[in-house]
C-alpha cells in the first residue's frame, strides 16, 4: 500500500514540475515578445507615447519575472491568474499601439525634379539623394526586372518617403 502511495506522490511531483517548467516556458515567451514587440513597434509613435507604452510593458515585464521566481506550490494557480491577466493587460496594449500607429502612418512626400531623358541610374541616385529611397541599386534592378526602364516619367513628380518600390514604379511609370 506505500508503495502505491509512493507511486502516486512521484507521479504527482513529476506532473508539478511539469507543469512549472511549461508556465515558466509561457512567462518567458511572453517577456521577449514584449521586448521584441517593444523595440519594433514604438519607432512610430511620438516621445510621449513611446514613453506610456515603456512605462505599461516594464511594469509588466516585472510583474512577469517576479511571478517566474516565485515556485510556491500554493500560490500557483494565482501565479496562472495574474499571468492570464498580465497577457490579456499587454494585447489590450498591443491594440492600443497598432491603433495609434495607424493614426500616425500619413505619408510624407518628397517633390523631386527628374530631368528629360534621365536614366534609370539617374533617376534612382535622384530619389536615393532625395530620401525616397535608401538604396539606388537596389531601386535600379527592380526597376530593371519589371522592364520599365524605357516607360519612366520627367519633370517634378511628388513621391512617398519609406514606401514600396512597387508603389513608387507605379507613381514614376508613364502611363
Amino acid at each position: 500500500m506505500s508503495g502505491n502511495k509512493n507511486k502516486k506522490f512521484v507521479f504527482w511531483l513529476i506532473g508539478f514540475g511539469c507543469g512549472m517548467i511549461l508556465s515558466g516556458v509561457i512567462i518567458l515567451v511572453l517577456v521577449l515578445n514584449t521586448n521584441v514587440y517593444q523595440q519594433e513597434t514604438i519607432k512610430h509613435l511620438s516621445n510621449d507615447e513611446q514613453k506610456k507604452i515603456i512605462e505599461q510593458l516594464n511594469i509588466i515585464q516585472s510583474k512577469l519575472s517576479q511571478s517566474a521566481t516565485q515556485n510556491d506550490q500554493n500560490t500557483s494557480e494565482k501565479q496562472l491568474d495574474e499571468t492570464i491577466q498580465m497577457s490579456e493587460k499587454i494585447l489590450e496594449v498591443e491594440d492600443i499601439t497598432k491603433e495609434l500607429a495607424q493614426e500616425e502612418k500619413t505619408p510624407i512626400y518628397v517633390a523631386v525634379y527628374i530631368p528629360v531623358n534621365a536614366t534609370a541610374n539617374k533617376i534612382c541616385d535622384i530619389l536615393q539623394q532625395a530620401g525616397v529611397i535608401s538604396d539606388a541599386k537596389s531601386f535600379s534592378d527592380y526597376i530593371k526586372i519589371h522592364k520599365k526602364t524605357k516607360h519612366l516619367r520627367s519633370g517634378k513628380i511628388e513621391l512617398p518617403i519609406d514606401e514600396t518600390y512597387e508603389v513608387l514604379l507605379d507613381i514614376l511609370t508613364i502611363k
